[in-house]
């Protein structure tokens, strides 16, 4: 259920915040340590087949400080994610997939389409961060990875 309310307020939250966090599409989220941690998405104008503007920042909203009788503070609530160790990894994105691991101590993207209208492929498909650290790094992949119909567990 927390995860379900997790995934509503994001939606929330990105759709209706245009001041504070880009309103985006196809972005990968998960619930890391009490935060909600997104990565990329696609803005700007659709385009058949793609949007025209892939991005490749790292928010996140903490909510153990999110006041939950207020969802209007969510909208300004948003941390932008600078400085991280290994953030040259993070490249412009949409359409990954994210989740948790380490008993949700991590978070981890895989996949998507960089620029391109969907036809680049990404230098690093497979990336983890480490909040403690606030570091960036790239896991092992094997062959290569297809752009959509995956899925992470």
């Amino acid at each position: 259920m927390i995860i379900y309310t997790c995934i509503l307020l994001t939606l929330y939250i990105l759709s209706s915040s245009a001041a504070t966090v880009t309103p985006r599409a196809y972005l990968g989220c998960a619930l890391v340590q009490e935060k909600i941690h997104c990565y990329g998405g696609l803005t700007g104008i659709y385009i058949p087949g793609s949007y025209n503007n892939p991005i490749g920042d790292h928010i996140f909203l903490d909510l153990e400080t999110l006041d939950f009788n207020n969802f209007s503070s969510a909208q300004t609530s948003w941390t932008t994610n600078t400085g991280a160790i290994g953030a040259d990894l993070v490249v412009d994105n949409g359409y990954q997939l994210a989740t948790s691991m380490s008993n949700g101590a991590k978070f981890v993207v895989y996949g998507g389409f960089g620029p391109g209208k969907g036809t680049n492929v990404l230098p690093n498909p497979f990336l983890l961060y480490d909040p403690p650290t606030n570091t960036w790094s790239t896991l092992p992949t094997y062959g290569n990875y297809n752009f959509h119909f995956h899925f992470v567990v």
